[in-house]
């Protein structure tokens, strides 16, 4: 099974006056956060058969604003 994530993104523009504009932005990387874990160590050793990582990036969020005028 391959890695499945979810990405979602939001944006909204709102007018201050005239000429200005405020615009608000904000994006989630892995909306779920569902682990997606690692192949278990396989050589022989203390870390055989442990899974000790992740093979996904954990959730990440980002917000923006800005205003133009």
């Amino acid at each position: 099974m391959g890695v499945v994530n979810l990405d979602f993104s939001a944006n909204k523009s709102f007018n201050l006056a005239d000429k200005a504009k405020l615009k608000f932005s904000g994006e989630i990387s892995d909306l779920f956060n569902h682990p997606q874990f690692a192949e278990p160590g396989v050589g022989l050793g203390p870390n055989f058969g442990v899974v000790n990582h992740q093979s996904s990036l954990p959730r990440t969020v980002q917000l923006l604003l800005r205003v133009s005028f």
